[in-house]
Formats: structure tokens, sequence, C-alpha cells
């Protein structure tokens, strides 16, 4: 039983990370962050009073940032997204 314990944590991490640095986990990532940074930029957009981003300059940004190598063991960092948020933030013309 002690075998089989402590040969989980290497297995799991093992088939997290083959499914992180796949092609469907990056695709999946990509589209949820582009649903929600889209929304947010929306809101952000109107309170502002300016235009919002069109669906394709936002999915344009979250491609472009989140490439491969944004990746890891354990998903996106932090860091990965806020650069996303920077980006729309500049293209919306907010200062920050």
């Amino acid at each position: 039983m002690s075998d089989y314990l402590s040969s989980q944590p290497a297995d799991w991490r093992q088939e997290v990370h083959s499914k992180v640095a796949s092609v469907e986990y990056i695709l999946a990532a990509r589209a949820l962050i582009s649903v929600g940074v889209y929304a947010a930029q929306g809101m952000i957009a109107q309170s502002q009073g300016c235009a919002s981003l069109s669906v394709a300059e936002v999915e344009e940004i979250v491609r472009d940032s989140l490439v491969r190598s944004h990746f890891h063991d354990s998903g996106l960092s932090l860091g990965s997204i806020r650069l996303v948020l920077m980006r729309v933030g500049d293209k919306l013309g907010l200062q920050g």
C-alpha cells in the first residue's frame, strides 16, 4: 500500500503536466480567459465612456499574450493573466 501512495504524486504531477502542455488545454484556457476578459473590458469601457474592444480584438490579445511558454505544471501564472489585462487596458487607452 505504501508503494502505491508514494507513486501517486509523481504520476499525478506527470499527468497534469502533460494535460497542461496539451494543445487542447491551451485552447480551452485561452477561450475561457477571452470570455472573461471580453466581459470585463466591456464593463470597464462603458464606465470610462470609451468604445469597447471587439471579440476578435480580445481573442487576438489573449492568443498573442498567452503562448505555450506561459503554461506550466500548475497552469497559468497570475503574471500571464496580468499581461493580458495590461494589453487590453493599453488598447482601451487607459493609463494605469
